[in-house]
């Protein structure tokens, strides 16, 4: 167990983590939030990339320092790079001697098995595409097989065949670790996290299981309009989605707790419980 207690994070008189407290079993965990809300900080914490103003970290009831959090934490930034003139293999080797972790090319090579990369050996870094660079990352992360691992976007600017890919590959790696996944995709967390926090400026706002989630139960209308209607209601509700019906009319989705004319009840999304709960 990950325990994260009273953590605040202060960088140039601003507050960016706000007596963050959190308890983060084994199994995989989503963290989100908007823009700005201190995902990428808490987690560069926890990678021991980072430092903390006050509050403390314990793995398993032990008080987990930075040099404590370097041996159980295998990282991927959001924004993973190695150098284009390299191979696969030789990249990882590298990336090994720099963790001061000694593998055999042979081993290396099982490593890079894991993340369905070890038919690409001799591909230049230059010549893969961004999601054989994401699995890379993975590998990097997952020499010394650390028991936390933690992935930053995981799927950040891959297409839909390379995300898919990827949410499977995480989900082949849980074994018994914690690994802990932020990401603005909510669909993506549902499909492979067992809990979620939600996280706005700096503070937990929500945490728990999807039913968690889904108890904002906001209030969602269905509503046919008209198109000269289309941008008052986009200025004066909250629309989740809409369609075109035919030439002169659209169907919205509207999250509100005012009554519309012609308005239906439906059942909230994820996506709509979210955005209730972040508002």
């Amino acid at each position: 167990m990950l325990e994260i207690i009273n953590l605040s994070k202060w960088k140039r008189r601003r507050k960016i983590l706000d007596d963050i407290n959190l308890k983060i079993p084994k199994g995989i965990y989503g963290i989100t939030g908007p823009n700005g809300a201190g995902k990428t900080t808490l987690l560069s914490i926890l990678a021991s990339a980072d430092t903390f103003s006050s509050g403390e970290i314990k793995y398993n009831g032990v008080s987990a320092n930075k040099d404590r959090l370097r041996n159980l934490v295998g990282y991927l930034p959001q924004h993973f790079s190695m150098y284009s003139q390299l191979t696969v293999l030789e990249a990882l080797k590298h990336l090994s001697f720099l963790k001061g972790v000694r593998y055999s090319t042979k081993e290396l090579i099982h490593v890079l098995s894991k993340v369905n990369l070890d038919q690409h050996i001799n591909q230049r870094i230059a010549h893969i595409s961004g999601g054989m660079l994401r699995r890379l990352g993975i590998a990097q992360a997952i020499l010394g097989d650390p028991e936390i691992l933690i992935i930053d976007e995981p799927t950040s600017g891959l297409d839909v065949e390379e995300k898919i890919r990827f949410r499977n590959l995480i989900k082949s790696l849980v074994d018994d670790r914690t690994i802990i996944l932020s990401s603005h995709d909510l669909n993506e967390l549902e499909s492979v996290s067992d809990h979620f926090a939600i996280l706005k400026d700096g503070k937990i706002l929500l945490h728990g299981d999807l039913k968690g989630i889904m108890k904002a139960k906001p209030n969602v209308l269905l509503v046919r309009v008209k198109s000269e209607e289309l941008n008052d209601y986009f200025e004066k509700y909250q629309v989740t989605s809409f369609k075109k019906i035919n030439a002169t009319s659209f169907e919205l989705r509207v999250l509100t707790d005012e009554s519309l004319d012609g308005g239906v009840a439906v059942t909230p999304t994820l996506e709509e419980c979210y955005i209730s709960i972040i508002s």
